[in-house]
């Protein structure tokens, strides 16, 4: 799990998500959703990848947006492992589409895919589950998961969101951050966005949803909390990135 190394970004002008209105919006219909890249030759993205339902009947309100051939090759690259990755955190029984998923396409996708199988079971080493009492009471398997390559994928999800939301791109000068586990729930940033945050909304069902907010005073600036299966709770945010102000000297 990846520890939140500092404090979680918290704004005093924070408010309930929503769009921004005609006035404020500059649509980019033709800009790509990720990397903003102009061009007439898009496509249409899942901004969730429709591997998360695997083969059962897909939501309703499934949401896309543009993009661009580079990125439409690259996140198809990272879907498998996205969700494999996902699926295996989750108990057996707790939720009939990662149940799905495990029992069918997760399994077959590592038997056939060699580099699938080593990226999945990476550093893979047995563990010891003890008792209150410190008493060994079995082993399990546990692998290491590729923080960076997983928080990727929740970055492109969060750009396609906030698209969705704002009719544009993220701003160039701004980045996607990612905390990942249960630490962030005891963070005072977290807490203070989450209270302000819309409430729950969905596809269409429980296999995806979110909750989010806006900076009224930087619209690029957001906080998002993306749950998956009822399972698995992921919080971003999007903020300026100081690298790259510094490189064009702002």
């Amino acid at each position: 799990m990846l520890l939140v190394k500092r404090s979680i970004c918290k704004s005093t002008t924070f408010q309930k998500c929503g769009g921004q209105t005609s006035s404020i919006v500059q649509r980019a219909d033709t800009a790509c959703a990720y990397c903003g890249q102009r061009t007439d030759r898009l496509t249409r993205d899942h901004v969730v990848p429709k591997a998360l339902w695997g083969n059962t009947k897909l939501p309703p309100r499934m949401v896309t947006a543009p993009c661009c051939k580079s990125c439409h090759r690259y996140w198809d690259g990272e879907v498998e492992y996205f969700r494999n990755i996902l699926v295996a955190q989750i108990d057996r029984h707790a939720h009939r589409v990662s149940d799905h998923l495990l029992e069918g396409p997760v399994i077959r996708s590592l038997k056939r895919n060699s580099q699938a199988w080593k990226d999945f079971f990476r550093n893979a080493r047995l563990v010891e589950l003890r008792n209150r009492s410190g008493i060994i009471l079995a082993y399990r398997q546990a692998f290491e998961m590729d923080m960076s390559r997983f928080s990727r994928s929740i970055s492109k999800i969060v750009r396609g969101l906030f698209y969705k939301k704002s009719h544009r791109p993220l701003a160039p000068g701004y980045r996607v951050e990612v905390a990942h586990g249960d630490e962030f729930w005891q963070d005072e940033g977290f807490q203070h966005n989450l209270a302000i945050m819309e409430p729950w909304a969905s596809y269409g069902d429980d296999v995806f949803m979110l909750r989010c907010a806006r900076d009224s005073s930087d619209w690029n600036k957001t906080a998002w909390l993306l749950r998956f299966y009822c399972s698995i709770a992921v919080y971003a945010w999007t903020e300026p990135d100081a690298g790259a102000q510094l490189m064009t000297g702002g």
